[in-house]
């Protein structure tokens, strides 16, 4: 699916439907605006400051909408391939506001490299994976940059980060991986329903939820029947990992940016199962 920059109508629609609101809320909008405003009345270095305060707020909302999900994220607006425009929002008439997302379930971890769906991986992507002494995280600079130029997925790029991540439970996104990639990960199943699923992809037009179960159900068989079934990725039809970015645009300097992840995470032994940001820092980019 071609996923062409969203109007900020739609990207705003986007952002409710995922975090489970109605209408945008001014109230939220406006702790935004109060966030940066307080913050440029009390730092030494307010740019830095209300930048960090947005950023902050921000991820609180996300995160706190994420949570009233109570499980991982089925929205079919958010399940489809490429960077989505969950935000842009002017605070005033210098600073505009910027969230997009994607979904890294449709992404092979990289630690499953020796499964069946790894065939479906380019070959350069593979070797790179394999003997590249490349950093194993998922905010690489060549992932950021195809969010942020809001490039629509491309099955034949060799960039290893359009491919892979390091989040997740590892079960690959029916929706939302790259066509090669989904039909290594279908290698096994029932072969009209495969072509079924396939085929919808290529028309883009949704997956029928009774499909999607019955090739995610047959998979979960498959591997709990050991021997060599380990090396079937398990399937979904949600989104349990978000890559978020977060742009800060401001008259006169260039744009600033945060990579976040918000990670759907098992019980530990301070807290229970819940969504949890993982992975935060900001990110800088050459300039065009």
């Amino acid at each position: 699916m071609n996923c062409a920059p969203l109007t900020t109508r739609r990207g705003m629609a986007l952002l409710l439907a995922l975090l489970a609101l109605s209408i945008l809320s001014l109230t939220g909008v406006g702790l935004l605006r109060a966030a940066s405003t307080s913050r440029l009345a009390s730092t030494t270095d307010t740019t830095d400051a209300a930048d960090r305060a947005i950023v902050r707020d921000l991820s609180h909302m996300i995160l706190a909408r994420l949570r009233e999900q109570a499980g991982p994220v089925a929205d079919p607006d958010w399940l489809q391939p490429g960077s989505l425009t969950w935000l842009e929002q002017r605070l005033d008439a210098k600073t505009l506001v910027r969230v997009q997302a994607l979904d890294l379930c449709g992404r092979l971890r990289v630690d499953q490299l020796d499964t069946f769906a790894a065939s479906g991986l380019p070959a350069a992507v593979r070797r790179a994976l394999r003997t590249d002494d490349i950093e194993l995280t998922s905010g690489t600079r060549p992932l950021l940059e195809a969010m942020l130029t809001e490039q629509p997925p491309d099955d034949r790029a060799t960039d290893p980060w359009r491919w892979v991540t390091t989040h997740g439970s590892g079960a690959i996104s029916l929706h939302t991986a790259p066509l090669p990639l989904l039909r290594g990960a279908l290698i096994g199943l029932e072969p009209t329903a495969t072509t079924q699923v396939l085929a919808a992809r290529t028309a883009e037009t949704p997956i029928p939820a009774d499909l999607a179960q019955r090739l995610i159900a047959e998979r979960r068989q498959q591997r709990r029947a050991g021997g060599n079934n380990d090396r079937f990725v398990a399937l979904t039809d949600r989104s349990e990992a978000i890559g978020i970015t977060i742009t800060i645009a401001r008259a006169g300097l260039s744009p600033r940016t945060w990579w976040l992840v918000a990670s759907l995470e098992p019980a530990t032994q301070r807290s229970g199962p819940g969504w949890r940001i993982v992975e935060q820092r900001r990110v800088v980019l050459d300039a065009p």
